[in-house]
């Protein structure tokens, strides 16, 4: 690896491959903090060279350092994702690999948001394979040349990049450094098409995405398709139109796009999304389903695509198809309100109540009932109903689902008893301000109660306590249904 400043996570970086590699060298190219110290102290063999603004350069000087058969290169802010020795080794003894594309994983933001890349990190130590570029460096094109064009595979081997995370683009000063390497590039080669994409990709980073969007266009007329890079302009692209809100011209570009690449998921999820946003719903459907059938997706998690297909089959008037995509969203994400909310969305239109619960006894990893105290973060009539209706469906899966346990039973109990006298306390969301909210307090009075026959094992003639709460429930949860906005 080649370093500069880096003493807040190099230790990381090489503890993740500390058990793999036989020997770890790290160029420093002018650290001013204590990261040279602890690259030693971490077994390191530290080299120094006097940066000239040109990743290539030190990447290959750092190559010249290293006397195994192998290299894996990594930036210090990155940590590769965790591997047996033995499954790492399995892979260097295939005879007709030079090198692996290993999978990049962006970290963008504090709530985990990413974005993938594929890029050789992992290959054969080579005289004649050597780093190409000034800036987003590579070293396939080096291998391709050597082999042919081939010698390359991909491996499910994954890096966590933590480098655009913004309280660390604005310490290292990435923006200004980067364009000032890719500025001197174009201007000895101006029509050199991957400059003119990183550039675009650099004012992305700092939300300037007009100027970007225009930067990766002028690439694109550059290339010729045959770029390893080429499908990755395209999407970039794709995502400057959505970020911009130019719907229209996303949906004729991914025309296009779709017409080249026609079973790649992550086009027609975009495709989908604007389809959505112009109100095109059937449209939005085939390709959120395509987009799932597929199954290679990397933009958004396959909760947030359930839940947009969701939304598309129910503004088609679809209610069954939606509840199938609101339900596999739960599968994938319990704890989310919003199928949940959209499920009542479906109640309130008429959709019946005993098809929802019988999708949510499917969801098998169904959260405790104090999971949802977070929605009482938020003192509102709406989050306090929603979290009774959360509570509802706790108490029918534990129910309907396995043998009563009297512990479940007694600490959903509890958790009733506690908000609805604390509401009682509060003006605002006071209960018993209308007949519905007065109901709704009987019948959940009335669940605690046989609850707590339940509990005690009290049995009397002709009742059976089970069906007592099944249909006490549902009159409160269709009550709590029709009261939220």
């Amino acid at each position: 690896m080649i370093v500069k400043d880096e003493e807040d996570c190099i230790l990381a970086a090489l503890q993740s491959v500390q058990n793999l590699a036989d020997e770890l060298i790290v160029i420093d190219t002018g650290s001013t903090d204590s990261t040279p110290q602890l690259a030693l102290a971490a077994g390191a063999k530290l080299f120094y060279f006097a940066w000239t603004k040109d990743f290539a350069l030190a990447r290959n000087f750092a190559l010249q350092q290293a006397s195994s058969d192998w290299i894996i290169v990594l930036d210090a802010d990155e940590v590769l994702e965790g591997i047996t020795p033995e499954a790492f080794y399995a892979l260097l003894s295939e005879s007709q690999v030079e090198g692996y594309y290993l999978r990049i994983r962006n970290i963008l933001d504090s709530t985990m948001n990413e974005s993938s890349d594929q890029v050789v990190r992992l290959f054969k130590n080579k005289p004649a394979y050597r780093f190409e570029g000034a800036i987003h460096e590579q070293v396939a094109p080096s291998i391709l040349r050597a082999n042919n064009g081939g010698g390359l595979a991909s491996v499910p081997l994954t890096i966590h990049h933590y480098g655009y995370l913004k309280v660390r683009l604005e310490y290292k000063e990435k923006f200004s450094r980067n364009r000032e390497i890719i500025t001197r590039e174009l201007e000895q080669n101006p029509e050199n098409p991957f400059m003119l994409y990183c550039l675009g990709l650099e004012y992305y980073q700092q939300d300037s995405i007009l100027e970007g969007l225009n930067h990766l266009t002028k690439a694109l007329t550059r290339l010729s398709g045959n770029e390893g890079y080429f499908e990755d302009v395209l999407l970039n692209i794709a995502l400057g139109y959505l970020r911009l809100e130019e719907t229209t011209q996303l949906i004729d570009f991914l025309g296009k796009v779709l017409s080249m690449y026609p079973d790649q998921a992550d086009f027609l999820y975009l495709r989908g999304l604007a389809c959505l946003q112009q109100l095109n719903y059937h449209q939005a459907v085939e390709d959120f389903e395509r987009s799932l059938r597929i199954g290679t997706i990397q933009l958004a998690p396959l909760y947030q695509l359930n839940c947009l297909l969701g939304d598309a089959h129910q503004s088609c008037g679809y209610f069954s198809e939606a509840q199938d995509a609101y339900t596999r969203a739960l599968l994938y994400t319990p704890t989310s309100s919003y199928p949940l909310l959209q499920f009542i969305s479906l109640i309130q239109k008429g959709y019946p109540i005993d098809c929802l619960l019988e999708r949510t006894l499917q969801v098998e990893n169904w959260p405790k009932a104090e999971s949802w105290q977070g929605l009482l973060t938020s003192v509102s009539s709406t989050s306090l109903k929603l979290y009774f209706i959360m509570l509802l469906l706790t108490l029918y899966r534990t129910i309907n689902t396995h043998s009563f346990c009297p512990q479940e039973l007694l600490s959903i109990n509890n958790h009733f008893v506690k908000v609805l006298e604390s509401s009682m306390n509060e003006p605002d969301l006071d209960m018993t301000q209308n007949i519905a909210d007065e109901c709704l307090t009987l019948v959940l009075k009335e669940i605690q109660l046989i609850c707590m026959a339940l509990m005690k094992n009290i049995k009397y003639p002709n009742f059976n306590a089970k069906n007592q709460v099944n249909i006490k429930f549902k009159r409160a949860f269709f009550i709590l249904c029709l009261s939220i906005d």
